[in-house]
This record gives C-alpha cells, sequence and structure tokens, in this order.
C-alpha cells in the first residue's frame, strides 16, 4: 500500500469514499470510481464486473492498456475466476492470486493473452451485490513487483464494498429517473394536443413541442422568464384562476382570448402530490398539467354526441358544453336567458348522468371525449 500521511487503521479510506459519494452522480462515475479505489489502494487496476449465472458479464476496466480493453471484453464470458467466485459470499475479501496459479486459469486464452502482459498478477476482489441472477463485483490488481496484498488490502477493500454499494445504488436512481424523465419528455412531445406542466404558482417546467409551437405563434398565452402569462387583464385573471386551481388540488377550465381570432381552451388538471413526492419535490409545492385546444371547435363533442352518450337533454348537454368551454353558471345562465336557480338544477343533472360531483371534473371529462372525438 502507498504511504499516506493521514493517521488510522486505514490511511486514506475516508477521503476516498467522499470522493466515490461525488462523483457517483457524475457521467463517467464508474471510471472515476474505479479510479478513485485504485490510487487508494495502490492497485494500477480496477475492474467492475457485473455477471450473470447463465452467461453474460459487463465489464469496466480501469488501467488496462487500451490495446488490451477489447480483447478482454470479448473474452468476458470465458473468465473462469469471475465463474468460481459468483458463488462466494457478498462483502468478503476474495483471494485472487491461488486462483491464477491454478492450472486451469494459466491454460486460458484471457490469462496468456490480457492479464499476464497487463501486470495483473496480483488479486484482491469482492462481490459487492447479488441481485437475482446476477452478481456483481470489483477486483483489484498489481503487478508482481508491488507484491502481493497483504491484511491491510483485505481490510481496505472489505471496508470499501458497503459504500461503493451504496454509490453504486444511487446512480442507478439517477440513472433511471433521468431515462423515466426522458421517457415521458419523449411520450408527451408525440402527443398533438399542447400540454404545459406548471408550479402551484404558474411557473413553466415543461412544454411538449406542440405547445412551443403553439406559444411561438400569436396565441393569448405566452411563457415570459419561465412563467406563463396572458396580454388582456381579463385572460390574466382566467389564467390566475387555473393555476389557484391546482394549487387546490382541483383544476379547473377556461378560454382565453374570447374574440381575438385566436381563442384558446384550456384544461387545468393536478398531478398527484404523491407522484411529485416520488422525485424529491417537497410536498408544500403543488404542480399541474394545463391541455391546451386552438381555434374553433371542429372535432370536438358537439351536444348531440353528449346526448347520445349520456341521455342528457338538449338544456342539459348545451350546458355541458359551456361548463367546458369555462363559462361560469351566472356566465351560462345569461347566455341562455335563463335563471340561475335553473342552471343548477340542470347542472346536478348532469353530474348524475355523467357520473362526475364537480365542475372541473365535468371540464375534464368533455376534453377528455373530444380527444377520443379528434382521433
Amino acid at each position: 500500500m502507498p504511504d499516506r500521511k493521514d493517521s488510522g487503521p486505514l490511511p486514506g479510506l475516508h477521503e476516498m469514499l467522499g470522493g466515490i459519494y461525488d462523483v457517483a452522480f457524475q457521467e463517467d462515475a464508474l471510471l472515476r470510481m474505479l479510479d478513485l479505489v485504485s490510487r487508494a489502494s495502490g492497485n494500477h487496476i480496477a475492474v467492475l464486473c457485473d455477471r450473470g449465472e447463465t452467461g453474460g458479464c459487463v465489464e469496466v476496466a480501469h488501467g488496462f492498456d487500451p490495446f488490451y480493453v477489447p480483447y478482454m471484453q470479448a473474452l468476458s464470458d470465458r473468465n473462469v475466476v469471475a465463474d468460481w467466485t459468483m458463488v462466494e459470499a457478498v462483502g468478503k475479501p476474495i483471494h485472487g492470486d491461488p486462483l491464477l496459479a491454478s492450472p486451469e486459469v494459466q491454460r486460458t486464452e484471457l490469462f496468456n493473452d490480457v492479464w499476464q502482459p497487463s501486470g495483473l498478477h496480483h488479486v484482491v476482489g469482492i462481490n459487492l451485490e447479488r441481485h437475482r441472477s446476477r452478481v456483481c463485483s470489483i477486483w483489484l490488481a498489481r503487478s508482481r513487483s508491488a507484491g502481493a496484498h497483504d491484511h491491510a488490502d483485505f481490510r481496505f477493500v472489505e471496508m470499501l464494498a458497503p459504500h461503493l454499494c451504496r454509490a453504486l445504488a444511487l446512480r442507478r436512481t439517477l440513472r433511471w429517473t433521468q431515462a423515466r424523465g426522458a421517457l415521458l419528455g419523449q411520450a408527451l412531445d408525440a402527443l398533438s394536443v399542447p400540454v404545459l406542466v406548471v408550479d402551484g404558482s404558474g411557473g413553466l417546467v415543461f412544454a411538449n413541442g406542440a405547445a412551443d409551437a403553439l406559444l411561438s405563434g400569436p396565441a393569448p398565452i405566452a411563457a415570459v422568464h419561465s412563467r406563463i402569462t396572458a396580454a388582456s387583464p381579463t385572460d390574466r385573471a382566467r389564467l390566475r384562476r387555473l393555476v389557484q386551481s391546482i394549487r387546490g388540488g382541483i383544476g379547473d377550465s377556461a378560454v382565453l382570448g374570447q374574440g381575438s381570432g385566436h381563442s384558446l381552451r384550456v384544461l387545468a388538471a393536478p398531478l398527484s402530490e404523491e407522484r411529485v413526492c416520488e422525485f424529491g419535490v417537497p410536498p408544500t409545492d403543488r404542480f399541474g398539467i394545463l391541455a391546451l385546444h386552438s381555434g374553433a371547435e371542429e372535432g370536438s363533442v358537439d351536444a348531440a354526441d353528449l346526448q347520445r352518450f349520456y341521455d342528457l337533454t338538449a338544456a342539459e348537454a348545451g350546458l355541458a358544453r359551456s361548463i367546458k368551454l369555462g363559462l361560469t353558471l351566472r356566465e351560462a345562465a345569461d347566455a341562455r336567458q335563463v335563471s340561475l336557480n335553473t342552471v343548477r338544477a340542470q347542472l346536478q343533472a348532469v353530474f348524475a348522468k355523467t357520473g362526475v360531483s364537480r365542475q372541473a371534473e365535468l371540464a375534464r371529462l368533455m376534453a377528455s371525449l373530444d380527444l377520443l372525438r379528434r382521433r
């Protein structure tokens, strides 16, 4: 082991462990981890191996001459040392020198054409974790001139193992979260419906491709300094009401830009707090989706459809469409020249026939029918 200034039973271990956690989130984390372990342990070669019991092996190597790396990877399925040591207990150091000295290993192409020319003469390893039929292990190697591994080397590897496991688990979690986020983004981009993800203060978190295209044109709303806003005071008030409905966990709908020639129907729907918290977002934050539909009502569900789908009367179907367009009950009553009490009674009938209990839920139902109709 190289000389170190640290005092303690295993000099350099704590500094190296801190470095492992620091690099766990970087793009080239595995190579950086192996470099740290190699330098701290006095070994010029470090190999991380993920191997299946029925074959298949993924190896990440540090310290090998690049000339030998393709050969090592090509021969990884014929690594008899890895085959033998898969049954070893997790967290228990493995002395590799007796294995390298066995005639069966010394007859292999991997030993003669890769390991020996690379100076892999003394080896110590440890199985880090076993998951179903796969075993992940790390192997440290040094040349003959550096001498065999001693008790301190074995102790070093033994103390390293649980920390390396946690660092690798953190890296896998991050990679999976990044991959899932990228897949969700691609899925939303594939939709023809413009979709915005916003927080509880109207901050823009995500816009799919269709929404980007809409916001770049003559729309009644825009993204300014990563916040969603509207041009007119009336539309800004309606937009605030939509954001407040997300913050309240209910949702709502509204029509923006009425009479401008670029009207926009907006459906607000809150996202589940439980799912948002899974991504590490504080539970005090609220997020929601704004689904946008621009232009005229072509392709949207009409009153006849609603009468047929839910056995609504013509008046009830007309009211449901008014709710979808974001009108309040008072606005719907005035537009149809009936009393507010009449509209309230019709709304209760619509709730009973459609199976919803709130105006926001009715608006979401109408929007989902629009999507089905457009397909």
